[in-house]
C-alpha cells in the first residue's frame, strides 16, 4: 500500500464522522430538512435494508454485538497468554508493531459507520414534529391535581387488567410469546391507517436474547431519547404501584 492510500484510509472515518455531526447539526438547526428528509429519504431504509433484515429470525444488532464482545475477550485472553513466556511476548509485540495501525484505522471506521448509520437512521428522525403532532395530541403542563388523577386512573386500569394477566405460583408476569411478534407488527401497521405518518413497511419485531441485560441495564433501545423521560414513567409506574398498594389495603 503506497503513502497515498494510507492517508486515504485514515482520512476515511474522521470524514464520515465530521459530515455526520454536520447533518445532524443542520437537521437540529432546520426542521424542514429533518421533515423533508424522514418523508422522502428514511423510508428508503425500512423497505431495503429492514426487508433484508426481517428475513432472519434473530435480532442482528445483537448478534452483531455479542460476536464483538467475544472478539475482544479472545484478543485479551490471547494477549494474556502469550504474556507468559518470553517467545509469546516477542511474538506479541511483533504482531503490535505490525498491525496497531491497521487495528486503530479499522476501529474509527468502525466507529464512524456506526455513527453515520445512528444520524441517518434515528438521529436526524429526532429533529423532526413529533408524532403527538400527527395523532392531534397537544403537550402541555399538568398540574400537581392532573397527576395524581393520572395516577388513579392508572390504578384503576390496573385492577380492571389484573384478573386477565397470567401468572404463575409466584405471583409474576407470565408472558406468552405466541404470535407475539406478529401481533406487535400488526398494531404498527392499523395504528399507521389510523394515523399515517409511520411508514410504509414494518419489519416483523424480533424478540432479544439478553434483553433484559440490553433494554434494563444498558439502556438499548429505540423508545428512550432522552434519560428524564425514562425516569418519570418509572416515577409513574412506582407511584401507581403505591397507590394500588394502599387502596387494597384499606379494602381489608
Amino acid at each position: 500500500m503506497n503513502t497515498k492510500q494510507k492517508y486515504i484510509r485514515w482520512l476515511i472515518g474522521p470524514i464520515i464522522i465530521i459530515a455526520s455531526m454536520l447533518l445532524s447539526m443542520f437537521a437540529h438547526s432546520n426542521q424542514n430538512f429533518a421533515i423533508w428528509y424522514g418523508n422522502h429519504v428514511y423510508p428508503i431504509f425500512p423497505v431495503t435494508i429492514g426487508r433484508l433484515i426481517g428475513l432472519v429470525p434473530f435480532s442482528v444488532f445483537e448478534v452483531v454485538l455479542i460476536l464483538g464482545v467475544l472478539c475482544i475477550v479472545c484478543i485479551i485472553v490471547i494477549s494474556l497468554a502469550n504474556l507468559c513466556t518470553s517467545r509469546g511476548r516477542a511474538r506479541l509485540w511483533h504482531v503490535i508493531k505490525k498491525y496497531w495501525a491497521t487495528a486503530v484505522c479499522g476501529i474509527i471506521n468502525a466507529v464512524a459507520i456506526i455513527i453515520l448509520v445512528f444520524v441517518l437512521g434515528a438521529g436526524i428522525n429526532y429533529n423532526r414534529e413529533p408524532y403527538a403532532y400527527h395523532v392531534g395530541i397537544t403537550v402541555q403542563e399538568s398540574s400537581r391535581y392532573e397527576l395524581i388523577q393520572l395516577y388513579m386512573i392508572l390504578v384503576e386500569q390496573a385492577e380492571i387488567l389484573a384478573p386477565k394477566i397470567e401468572t404463575d405460583v409466584n405471583g409474576h408476569f407470565v408472558l406468552n410469546r405466541d404470535g407475539m411478534y406478529d401481533t406487535a407488527r400488526q398494531a404498527m401497521v392499523e395504528l399507521n391507517d389510523l394515523h399515517g405518518e409511520l411508514g410504509s413497511y414494518f419489519p416483523r419485531a424480533k424478540g432479544l436474547i439478553f434483553s433484559r441485560l440490553l433494554l434494563s441495564n444498558l439502556n438499548i433501545g429505540g423508545f428512550s431519547r432522552r434519560g428524564r423521560w425514562r425516569r418519570i414513567i418509572m416515577q409513574i409506574c412506582l407511584t401507581s404501584r403505591f397507590l394500588l398498594s394502599l387502596r387494597m389495603s384499606l379494602r381489608m
